[in-house]
This record gives C-alpha cells, sequence and structure tokens, in this order.
C-alpha cells in the first residue's frame, strides 16, 4: 500500500474487486457496523497491520448471515 501511496480503504477496494474471495471492502461503515478496527485506515503497512486486516476479514464474515459470499458481507 504504501508504496502505491494508497490507504486501506482505497487498497481493499482495488483488492475486493480483484479477488472478491479474499478481500473485502474496508470502510467507515462497516467499523461502525462492527464496533471496531476504525483505526486501520490511518496505519502505515506493516505484519500488525495485515494481521488486523485479516482479523477484520474475519469478523466482517461472522456478522454476515451464513452463506454469503465474501463479496456480499461487507454490504
Amino acid at each position: 500500500m504504501t508504496k502505491w501511496g494508497f490507504r486501506l480503504p482505497t487498497a481493499s477496494a482495488i483488492l475486493a474487486v480483484l479477488y472478491p474471495d479474499t478481500f473485502t471492502v474496508y470502510d467507515k461503515r462497516a467499523c461502525d457496523a462492527l464496533g471496531k478496527f476504525h483505526n486501520l485506515a490511518d496505519r502505515k503497512w506493516s505484519a500488525e497491520t495485515w494481521y488486523e486486516d485479516r482479523r477484520f476479514i474475519a469478523k466482517v464474515r461472522k456478522a454476515a448471515p451464513a452463506g454469503f459470499r465474501l463479496r456480499d458481507c461487507d454490504r
């Protein structure tokens, strides 16, 4: 992300289009719905940020109805 000057919301949107079964869109509304992860948008990319992004995706999956594809979970 840092190499190209993207922040997490932009990078996640691009990755969600390219890899819809692996990535979801990170945005404020999703964070509000989950009640956490708001601080990820401003972090520099690191192993810890990757770990937190993976946790975010897992929480998005868990919060959505069973059987939804990941691309539909973030809606």
